[in-house]
């Protein structure tokens, strides 16, 4: 058998194609990862605050065996939990200095989580974590666009929170919910091992109707969906009680015959009373292992699948290269293709893969296919900070959307749908690619010294 570091996700070369589904504009689809020398990753969820405000949680785990040591083999780091608006004003920070004690022997990975809360207004905002080490050398960054979510007085539930543990609550702390700690699986990654394979999730619920001798009566139905669509697992619970209008939960997922890949979660529940009914959603992904030779057909329409998949990343000799092997050769070019490519070989997620993936399943489900300029910018890029939509109006003659990446230079991708049939670039100011055009205003009908933002 190949190593499970190997195999771990090339089901999703072969799902993706038929990618389905769809994510709540509010939330996470998936975690984001970090950039820098220190691999980690975060998640955010939200819930019903206080006083009209949002809680918002930001969950951070990275791996013990990353973080370098200091003189004295202690590790110890720096992290800053920063909330900005998307022009880059400050709305809140954190920073703390993490002990961790002194190294594990043999390089030992274990998993480091932590997580903070914010209350937010209704306002788009920037939410990212940056990690430095004691002496102030950056590590790693990461951060990603989040629009609060309004609750209002209706019934309504807070975002899933995926859960790596649960334990008994010796004090309350960042992790405590309900008197226990329950510790989140930042990651989303799940082992389907034994019987003891299982997803689990905790959630709020909000304004429950009170029923006769005032019980609040719900319903729950949970599902794992593959990239077809197809349900390979469903909890059903069509009566549940609460005590309270304000009420959580725990819910298990048992993985017992769910193979190794991506797949779609979908919780759906049902206030009983008011029929009203909330669908969250989002992505996981489930480990096992697999042969990976039985994973990989090599028909014709599979190996177009696998190069159209790579087709961004890879350069045009590897492309040439591939295309030229008999069949098992691509099968090994494939995995040590994404072998090169992993941030962290010591562990079993290829952190690399994972986020290629996800987008290339976002823009399969929400930019027509990977066959256009809005998904190649997306793939090579990543998701942008802000995206600014502008229909077409006697200002300008069509639809435009203006993509707005950090870094130096405040680098910008501006696409416009001029025949009605899909979104093509018509300039940037990336230095890496060929559409520098300063006159797209006037091309789009907007004259050149009137922004967008001017005009709203």
């Amino acid at each position: 058998m190949q190593n499970p570091v190997v195999t771990l996700f090339l089901l999703l070369l072969l799902w993706l194609p038929t990618a389905g589904g769809r994510a709540l504009a509010n939330s996470l689809a998936g975690p984001v990862r970090s950039t820098g020398k220190l691999p980690f990753v975060m998640d955010v969820y939200q819930a019903q605050g206080s006083e009209g405000k949002t809680d918002l949680t930001v969950a951070y785990a990275l791996n013990t065996a990353d973080l370098p040591a200091d003189g004295e083999g202690e590790l110890a780091f720096a992290v800053s939990f920063l909330l900005t608006t998307p022009a880059g004003d400050s709305l809140a920070a954190w920073r703390e200095i993490k002990r961790l004690g002194r190294a594990a022997q043999g390089n030992e990975q274990q998993t480091f989580v932590d997580q903070r809360r914010f209350a937010l207004e209704m306002d788009s905002v920037v939410v990212g974590i940056r990690i430095k080490d004691v002496s102030g050398e950056p590590l790693g960054e990461v951060r990603t666009m989040v629009v609060p979510e309004t609750f209002g007085a209706g019934f309504s539930i807070g975002d899933p929170v995926y859960i790596r543990s649960v334990r008994k609550s010796e004090q309350p702390g960042v992790f405590t919910r309900q008197g226990v700690d329950l510790i989140p699986n930042v990651g989303r990654v799940f082992d389907n091992a034994g019987d003891g394979g299982k997803i689990l999730i905790y959630y709020e619920m909000n304004n429950l109707s009170g029923g006769a001798e005032q019980r609040f009566n719900y319903r729950v139905r949970c599902s794992l969906e593959n990239l077809q669509g197809e349900e390979t697992a469903v909890v059903d619970h069509p009566v549940l009680s609460a005590s309270a209008a304000n009420s959580s939960r725990l819910e298990k997922i048992a993985l017992g015959g769910v193979g190794t890949g991506l797949y779609h979660l979908k919780l759906r529940v049902v206030d009983l009373q008011s029929e009203q009914q909330v669908v969250k959603s989002g992505y996981v992904y489930v480990q096992g292992d697999s042969e990976w030779e039985d994973l990989l057909p090599m028909d014709s329409a599979h190996v177009r699948t696998y190069l159209s998949q790579i087709r961004y990343i890879a350069s045009d000799a590897e492309i040439e290269v591939f295309k030229d092997l008999d069949k098992v050769a691509r099968q090994r070019f494939l995995v040590n293709f994404w072998k090169g490519r992993d941030p962290d070989p010591l562990t079993r997620e290829n952190e690399f893969m994972i986020e290629h993936f996800r987008r290339l399943a976002f823009c399969r489900n929400y930019l027509s296919g990977i066959e256009n300029d809005r998904a190649r910018v997306l793939i090579t890029y990543g998701d942008p900070l802000e995206v600014e939509r502008m229909a077409s109006d006697q200002t300008f003659r069509y639809p435009v959307e203006i993509w707005t990446y950090g870094g130096s230079g405040n680098i910008q991708f501006v696409f416009a749908d001029r025949g009605g049939v899909g979104y093509v670039l018509v300039h940037t100011n990336h230095p890496d690619e060929d559409y520098n055009n300063p006159d797209w205003r006037e091309l789009m009908g907007i004259d050149r010294d009137e922004t967008p933002r001017d005009r709203r």
